[in-house]
């Protein structure tokens, strides 16, 4: 081997050990990224925040449309809605974990799990709700026992809901891609149970406090294709079904 290639590959050894393999990978990733921007994306990534500047392989969901969404659906609402009933009233799991029905029905809606999202409430806007839950929760009797103090929970806590969050598998894929960012996006179905909500200067509104203040509010958007990064943004599709985006 000649002098000179021998000098090289040390060199280079050397460069790679001084640098880092992080630093080598951050490096392959941007080339790879400008060279090929469409593998730079990374929307709606349901998995585990990676690190900017990783290149990486995992199976991540690119972006949903609205369009693509809204077919869906269309397609499927009575059997979301059943879903989405189903994890209201816990009839989705038992001791076994999620049960065969549940499984089917969310292989059949393709959706990659339904899940309890923002709180919410069968009286959403009533103060005197509001206050009665809170005088109910911060009045314990004396040496109420363990089960005693659920039970009560249980009690005054009747009337609360959280919205059911409905995750589609559409586009589901594996493939290398740069990380720019370590925010992951989520777009899902929100069903809201019980209550219809109100919208407000375009603004859904969330659940009133003993206080009167409303606990969070949610942007009614056109369209949901496209994330500022700055607020969560809702499209609505009925009076409880709207398009969820999150990051």
């Amino acid at each position: 081997m000649p002098r000179w290639l021998k000098r090289t590959l040390w060199a280079c050894l050397g460069l790679y050990i001084v640098l880092g393999t992080s630093t080598w990978n951050w490096i392959y990733g941007l080339a790879l990224g400008l060279t090929y921007p469409e593998m730079s994306i990374h929307e709606n990534a349901v998995h585990p925040s990676c690190i900017p500047g990783d290149w990486v392989l995992q199976t991540f969901q690119p972006m949903v449309s609205d369009e693509r969404m809204i077919e869906h659906w269309k397609k499927h609402q009575a059997d979301m809605t059943l879903a989405a009933e189903m994890v209201v009233h816990r009839q989705h799991v038992d001791n076994q974990g999620l049960t065969q029905e549940a499984r089917m029905l969310y292989s059949k809606i393709s959706v990659e799990g339904v899940s309890r999202g923002i709180d919410w409430s069968m009286e959403p806007y009533s103060v005197e709700n509001a206050k009665a839950v809170d005088a109910c929760l911060n009045t314990p009797p004396p040496n109420e026992s363990q089960d005693a103090r659920i039970a009560r929970v249980q009690e005054c806590t009747k009337t609360h809901r959280s919205t059911i969050l409905l995750l589609p598998t559409f586009g589901k894929t594996h493939q290398q891609y740069f990380c720019t960012t370590q925010r992951n996006t989520f777009k899902q179905y929100a069903y809201f149970p019980g209550a219809i909500p109100r919208i407000v200067d375009g603004y859904l509104q969330g659940p009133v406090w003993h206080n009167g203040k409303t606990g969070w509010k949610r942007k009614i958007v056109p369209s949901t294709d496209v994330f500022d990064g700055k607020e969560c943004t809702m499209r609505q599709l009925d009076a409880r079904w709207f398009i969820s985006l999150c990051g």
